[in-house]
């Protein structure tokens, strides 16, 4: 992976729009993925649940995937299936080094403070919305759980073999 360096002699940011499709694609792939999990583990027992349990369960899966699937992507290489997409990666906001696993954690969880935090104050504003609308506002175009992990999302050159 190498960052791709703009005419100034500084780091290109990811853009906003980058940012939302690499999101909206690692959601997607998970919820497949949980979708394909819950149906195969509880095939026999998903037509006798409730309607809420199978939300319930449906839901827990989706979460726990989703949450192994950042934490181990970000923090292992950098990216995720939906950065790669969209040529991003996420580095040390000090120095672009590829985030830890500590910064992964973090991210993950300040995504759901986030929309906590949002729909108590903003009345139920999706965290997706409110999170990308603070990376509009800085030079560095974090949004909060980047600012709260230290990390920034960067576009990569992938001409080149890593």
């Amino acid at each position: 992976m190498r960052l791709e360096i703009d005419d100034a002699g500084s780091v290109a940011l990811a853009t906003t729009g980058q940012r939302v499709r690499a999101t909206l694609l690692d959601l997607a792939l998970c919820a497949l993925t949980s979708s394909i999990l819950v149906k195969t583990l509880f095939a026999g027992s998903m037509s006798e649940m409730t309607t809420f349990r199978r939300q319930v369960v449906s839901s827990l899966v989706f979460t726990v995937l989703l949450a192994l699937y950042e934490v181990l992507m970000i923090g292992l290489r950098g990216r995720t299936l939906g950065n790669e997409v969209t040529r991003t990666a996420v580095v040390h906001a000090d120095d672009l080094s590829t985030a830890s696993m500590l910064q992964a954690v973090i991210r993950f969880f300040a995504g759901p403070f986030v929309f906590c935090v949002g729909s108590i104050i903003l009345w139920l504003i999706p965290y997706v919305i409110v999170d990308h609308a603070f990376a509009a506002r800085g030079a560095t175009m974090q949004t909060l759980h980047d600012r709260a992990a230290r990390t920034v999302v960067v576009v990569v050159d992938t001409s080149e073999a890593t």
